[in-house]
């Protein structure tokens, strides 16, 4: 309620600073060609214990033949 739009909210939050405050498990997925791939070794070295995986080429979030690749990776880190 904050912000008038949502992209004022993203513009104004500063998610840096509170990354370092995580104390759970976490994992950051990116892709080759996703739009925020330039973030992905910032937040991995701004989250303690933080897992990482990036997919080859796009991201199979938005490609549902992608689906099993997907869920494989979130399984591992589940079970680990």
């Amino acid at each position: 309620m904050r912000f008038e739009t949502p992209s004022g909210a993203i513009g104004r939050y500063k998610l840096t600073e509170r990354l370092p405050e995580l104390d759970l498990p976490v994992l950051a997925l990116t892709a080759d060609n996703e739009i925020l791939r330039k973030q992905h070794d910032t937040v991995l070295s701004l989250v303690k214990g933080c897992a990482g995986h990036s997919f080859p080429g796009s991201h199979p979030l938005v490609a549902p033949a992608r689906a099993k690749e997907y869920v494989d990776v979130i399984d591992t880190f589940f079970r680990a």
